[in-house]
């Protein structure tokens, strides 16, 4: 309460509330034109990220530099003026620097997208044969082409185009390597010249940045001076100006300092005279940079010699008249132009008459409008087919008909359609391709209980191997033909442990494990990959991914089936931990569109540690769970024959929820199953997951 008492009866002078009201009105024009380019650049920049999202090339750089650029130096201006505001007592100072740095905070945010959208390094294949010579020649040419300055905001552009030109140059470095040259003697001497290229890049950098200080140091300082300037330009300067010779003394010192025209208004008649600015006869005197003609005509005065200002004079400067008559040269122009003699006019005078807004050109343009061969005051439809019975009755002879448009596209002719399962599957698989893995063979819907179970250190009593949960086959019930020693392993393990475990204490039967099933998973198919993979001499990482149907016993509901699609990703080497999963995930998932990831830790009987991924379903508005995922135990690896130092980490998730999420369905039955309307198949777009 205090505080604001205090500050409710701070004292303000006149001169101050005038400056004030000046600053205020400028804040609030350049936060007008600040907050217009910033939602511009907000504008261009999505329209330029969804381009770059579909391959397209980037249209709106320029326009986007130039938004942002203007923006920067108004921003410049504005903290300036909150700091003026905040020396005259402005009673919403604090509001007003707050709005300011929302406006700073929305300008940093969106020069991050256009770096990030436009400053992009150039990643060239190694393998590519490239001719270095005249590459390095053709950047150090652009190196020293490039110019500098001469204002900020062109040496704003400078340095950003320079950025993107040095990513490029220090690409080079990675990619200039001994293969992609014919010998070592030319891969010497363009090392060498790489280096000078390198050199001149880093000097312009350097320089860039010590002018770009240099300018915007000396820019702050010209915004001060701007503001003293309109300080003494927006003073008092009548009779009843309070201390006349102090004032007097402040406005000589900022003459020194500024250089700024004398404010005068003198009329050029009769003899010689002078006025004084600060004299009591004065009274009719008004500062020139308020006049429509002050400025322009005080300068043209000054050029043209016909006036002189003696600073030095006894009261104060004083305006002296150094001609006895003036030969007004514009009104003379302005009559030529008046009379229709403009052709007697340089382009050069022109150009000053409009500058002085005295003249402006208007172009007049005039058609002629005569009747054509086929003019007609009725409008007749055209016939557009040859009836029988206009043959019959010729009536055609008189009839006019449309001529043939053979540029006209056709019907489009009735096609298939791919599912959004089968269209959301070729980009999952696409993606995997892209990370590099190895689709594995998933043909066998029918699966032993030893593979999709047993191998997998599932327990023979879990209750995912019951009936409710799982189905199983009548005929061929049973399985055959599994690796004894490897089956004698995995039974070890379970009924008395081993490889630091101590298994479950269960007497393992070969009868539970040779029921033949409809696969739960496909990670029955990993197993069998991966006990491949230990068979061999030696061994080797690898990247395993597969995409097929399995099937659960499942309560049929909005985000179940009984029968589904498993998306599944493996990964096997020396020493993978729980953060590699994580990473692996995380760019795994960006790729499809998806960013919103929770991780929640879960329990599976073949995995330590195990978490369950979930993301945020917009058409729902919640949470759900997309996949599954976890380190393999040693209990399931080292029985196979793997070393003990190799880890594996996998995931799966359906490949319908994705599709549910990507097409906004809310109830999978919508997606599979008989109540399909095949128009949304038909309709629906291209999946194009967003990376």
């Amino acid at each position: 309460m205090s505080n604001k008492k205090e500050n409710s009866h701070v004292k303000i002078t006149r001169s101050q509330a005038n400056d004030l009201a000046v600053v205020i009105s400028r804040m609030q024009a350049k936060a007008d034109q600040v907050e217009k380019n910033i939602l511009a650049s907000e504008k261009l920049l999505d329209a330029d990220t969804e381009r770059d999202r579909k391959k397209q090339p980037l249209i709106h750089q320029k326009e986007n530099a130039n938004n942002l650029g203007e923006a920067e130096g108004l921003l410049k201006d504005l903290f300036m003026d909150v700091d003026k505001a905040k020396r005259l007592h402005h009673p919403q100072a604090k509001e007003i620097e707050r709005d300011v740095k929302n406006l700073h905070d929305r300008w940093v945010k969106d020069c991050g997208v256009y770096r990030e959208l436009y400053s992009r390094p150039l990643v060239l294949d190694p393998k590519q044969k490239i001719d270095w010579g005249p590459l390095l020649d053709e950047k150090l040419k652009q190196l020293n082409a490039d110019g500098y300055g001469p204002n900020l905001t062109d040496l704003e552009k400078q340095i950003a185009a320079h950025n993107i030109l040095h990513q490029e140059i220090e690409a080079y470095s990675d990619q200039l390597q001994p293969s992609t040259t014919t010998s070592p003697e030319q891969y010497s001497a363009l090392k060498e010249k790489y280096a000078k290229l390198y050199e001149s890049s880093q000097r312009r950098r350097a320089n860039l940045a010590s002018l770009y200080e240099y300018v915007q140091g000396c820019s702050k300082e010209l915004v001060y001076l701007s503001g003293q300037q309109e300080r003494i330009l927006q003073r008092d300067w009548s009779d009843r100006m309070a201390d006349p010779r102090g004032v007097r003394m402040e406005y000589e010192q900022q003459l020194e300092i500024i250089g700024i025209p004398l404010l005068f208004y003198c009329n050029f008649t009769g003899t010689e005279q002078t006025v004084d600015i600060f004299s009591d006869v004065s009274l009719a005197f008004v500062p020139v940079q308020k006049l429509s003609f002050g400025k322009i005509g005080f300068s043209k005065a000054m050029s043209n010699k016909w006036i002189r200002v003696d600073k030095s004079s006894e009261g104060g400067p004083r305006i002296f008249r150094t001609v006895d008559s003036i030969e007004d040269q514009v009104r003379e122009k302005l009559l030529q132009v008046q009379n229709g003699n403009t052709s007697e006019l340089e382009e050069k005078e022109k150009n000053e008459l409009k500058k002085r807004k005295l003249l402006s050109e208007v172009t007049v343009k005039s058609y002629w409008i005569r009747k054509g061969g086929s003019f007609s005051t009725t409008v007749t439809k055209q016939e557009t087919e040859l009836t029988p019975e206009m043959i019959a009755n010729g009536s055609w002879k008189e009839k006019k008909f449309k001529p043939y448009n053979f540029e006209a596209m056709g019907v489009a002719p009735d096609c298939g359609h791919l599912h959004p399962l089968l269209k959301v599957r070729t980009q999952f698989r696409q993606i995997f391709l892209e990370m590099g893995f190895t689709e594995m063979p998933t043909n066998n819907f029918i699966e032993s209980s030893f593979w999709n179970f047993d191998s997998l250190f599932q327990p023979q009593q879990h209750p995912a191997r019951d009936a409710h949960d799982t189905f199983f086959l009548s005929d061929p019930a049973l399985a055959h033909g599994f690796p004894q020693d490897y089956l004698e392993r995995v039974k070890r393990v379970h009924s008395e442990g081993g490889y630091g475990s101590q298994g479950y204490k269960y007497d393992w039967k070969i009868e539970e494990a040779q029921k033949n099933i409809l696969r739960t998973h496909t990670t029955a198919v990993s197993a069998r990959m991966l006990y491949k993979l230990a068979q061999q001499e030696k061994f080797t990482p690898v990247k395993y991914f597969s995409i097929d149907r399995v099937f659960r016993n499942e309560t049929l509901d909005a985000t179940h089936l009984a029968e589904f699609h498993q998306i599944e990703g493996v990964v096997a080497d020396y020493g993978l931990t729980l953060g590699d999963l994580m990473g692996v995930l995380h760019q795994f998932f960006t790729k499809l569109g998806i960013t919103k990831l929770r991780f929640k830790p879960a329990y599976n009987p073949y995995t330590e540690p195990s978490m369950e991924v979930f993301s945020y379903h917009e058409g729902l508005q919640k949470w759900v769970e997309v996949g599954n995922s976890g380190v393999f135990r040693p209990e399931m690896l080292l029985p196979m024959g793997l070393p003990e130092d190799v880890s594996v980490i996998a995931w799966g998730l359906s490949l319908e929820r994705p599709t549910m999420i990507k097409y906004g369905i809310n109830n999978i039955r919508e997606l599979v199953g008989h109540k399909v309307n095949l128009q949304m198949v038909y309709d629906g777009p291209i999946c194009r997951l967003e990376s």
